[in-house]
Order: structure tokens, then sequence, then C-alpha cells
């Protein structure tokens, strides 16, 4: 029987990375196959159990243990090769991950185990980066990759035109759940969503980047709940990891206390804490939404919510190409906005419904099969 090592940021208080980990276990039938998750609490592992899951507290030693007991490597989801952080200690601690990550991908093919990267997206890289290098053999060992965009595609290409025969282009895991999403509920127009992330980490001094954004925000949306007495705030955590000095939480609260004090009953946190329903349910409560992080966005395009974008790194501008939105709805770092884009950003979120023009692709789930070679999900 296979046993799949389904590897990834899971358990970790990341909505994103937990939903795209769900769906992928709401697929895998139950029964036939043995699915091993490493876990950052328990919380999160409770809320798995019932997809007959091997779950191990999140530790070296369990990786390895996982490494072992396997016969599938799935990397899942997510964006694990790139050099988009220009700051350090994040540069060095993705730098130290990615070669952890490839060393462990190489010892799994000494023993002759499948490696399968599934739903990630790959690039950008500066020309010299020994990230590159080590994401390079990562693909390399790998035995099937199932791309998110069609960017990626065109990263592995520059790489390697080898590496083409063991891609396949898909969509992002949350795509496989999205069909069960509570479209039914119309969100209020009294609401407007917003995801925050710390921005500050993506800044690359030899580019232009606009880091004044969030106080442009700040002073367009005051303007706004001025003009519309009823309108309320959801400001949207994502990413709530209560070890670390900065989160999105942190961030959220900082975006908060930018606004004039007369507005503070107009605002609600929202936080990610390990149950995706509940936080679903908190969004498509908002008829507006606009979102930073890459998984508040597709939430919000899969829940049919009217959503704008801002786009702080390449693989927004991808999913948002790949799912044909409109570049009026996407506002970009690398250059500087001024007040009439922002204030056009804003005018074209609330007077133009987002009609999805990308459908479901039905082949997704049959690609993300052949990948782990399993018999379709009924």
């Amino acid at each position: 029987m296979k046993k799949f090592f389904l590897f990834g940021y899971f358990g970790r208080n990341n909505f994103g990375d937990d939903l795209m980990l769900i769906s992928l276990l709401r697929h895998i039938p139950k029964n036939k196959y043995k699915k091993i998750v490493l876990s950052g609490n328990s919380n999160f592992s409770n809320k798995i159990r019932d997809f007959d899951t091997i779950i191990y507290p999140r530790t070296v030693f369990n990786f390895f243990k996982s490494l072992f007991q396997c016969t599938d490597f799935v990397l899942t989801g997510g964006s694990w090769f790139h050099d988009n952080y220009k700051k350090n200690p994040d540069k060095i601690n993705f730098l130290i991950k990615i070669i952890l990550l490839t060393v462990s991908l190489i010892f799994l093919r000494f023993l002759n185990k499948k490696v399968i990267l599934l739903g990630i997206s790959i690039g950008p890289f500066s020309s010299n980066s020994i990230i590159k290098f080590f994401s390079y053999l990562s693909i390399y060992f790998s035995n099937t990759i199932l791309l998110r965009d069609k960017k990626s595609l065109s990263e592995i290409k520059l790489m390697n035109k080898n590496f083409l025969q063991k891609a396949i282009l898909g969509k992002d895991l949350v795509e496989l759940i999205s069909q069960d999403f509570n479209t039914k509920l119309s969100g209020n127009k009294n609401y407007l969503g917003i995801s925050i992330i710390n921005l500050e980490q993506f800044k690359n001094n030899e580019n232009i980047y606009d880091s004044e954004i969030y106080k442009k925000l700040v002073n367009k949306i005051s303007k706004i709940l001025i003009q519309k007495k009823k309108l309320k705030i959801k400001v949207f955590a994502l990413w709530t990891p209560k070890d670390k000095n900065i989160n999105d939480v942190h961030e959220s609260r900082k975006f908060i206390n930018l606004f004039d004090k007369k507005f503070k009953n107009r605002f609600e946190l929202i936080e990610y804490k390990n149950n995706y329903k509940s936080f679903l349910k908190e969004m498509i409560k908002c008829k507006y939404m606009i979102s930073t992080r890459l998984h508040s966005f597709l939430a919000a395009y899969y829940l049919k919510q009217n959503c704008n974008v801002i786009v702080y790194n390449r693989k927004c501008a991808d999913a948002a190409k790949h799912l044909f939105i409109s570049k009026k709805r996407l506002l970009f770092l690398n250059k500087i906005n001024d007040e009439n884009s922002i204030s056009k950003w804003f005018n074209f979120l609330f007077k133009n419904n987002l009609s999805p023009k990308s459908e479901f692709d039905s082949n997704l789930k049959k690609k993300i099969n052949n990948c782990l070679g399993i018999k379709f999900s009924q």
C-alpha cells in the first residue's frame, strides 16, 4: 500500500497551507492509501484526524522518521523555490530550509522512494542565486511536478528543457476544495474585508518599492468611511503563529492603529485559528475584499467576491493572470501609486462585480492522480 508523506507548513497557523493540505486529504481516498502529516499544533491535528491520517508532532526526528516510513514524498503546495526574501534573517532562514529540503529529496531518491512536487510555484530567481542552484537540484531529483501557474513552467524551461518531461501545468491545490465553498450567502455591501501582510520583507533596494502603500490605503479608506456611514472593515490575519515577532496579527493591528480613533468601532480583526470553515464564514460576509496574501485572494475569488489584489510579488500576479483577472484590480508595489491611481483602483472594486472567467479545471483531479499514481477518487 502506498504511504504518502504530505509535507508542508501545516498546523503552524497558516490559513493557505492548511487549506491546501485539507484539499488534498479530502481528495485522496481514505482506506486505499495511508497519509503521514507533521502538524505544528494539536488543535489542527484534531481537525484532520477524520481523514484517516497518521499525524506526528512537527519535529526534526519525526521528519526523518516519516522519510523512512513513506513510499512517496509529496511536497504539498506553496512557494518553495524562489528568492523573494530580500532581508536577513528571512533570507538566511529560507536558504537553510531549501538546502535541507534538497538534501532530503536526494536522500529519498537514493532510498528508491518517489518524490512528487505537487501544486507548487517556482521562481522568480536573481541571476546568481544560490537558492536557484538548490532549487535546480530539487527539481532534478524529483519524479514528477504539478505546477500551479504558467510562469513556473517557463521558469523550469529556462533551467533545463528536459524538466518539461516531468512537469504538468495545473492550478493551486485550493481549487480542489473550492467547489464546496458556500457561495449561497451573499456578501453584505456594508462590509469591506482586507488581508494584511508584512510587505517590508520583500523590499528590494535595487528596485522601486511603494513603502507607503498602507498609509495611502488608510487615507483613501478613511475618506470612504466618511462617505459610507454604514461601512465596516474586517481585517483578516491569515498567518498567526504565536512564536513569531512579526505575523499578520501584529501587522493587522498596526494597520488598524493608523486610522483615526473615531473609526475604531467600525473595525474587526479576524484571526485564523486553525479552523478554515469559520474563517471562510467571516470572509463570505464581505461584499468587497482587498487581498495581499495569495490565498486570501484565491479564497475571495472562489467565494465569488468583488476582490482587488495588492501584488507584492510575482506569485500573486501569476495567479491573477492564470484566472483572467482584470489588471484594473491589481495594485503593484513595484511602482509608486499616487492618489489618483488608488482612487481608480477602489472605484473599480466598488462599481464592478467580479465575474470569474476561469472555469473549474475538470482535469485537475486526473492530473493530481497521475502525479500520485492513484486511482481516480470518487
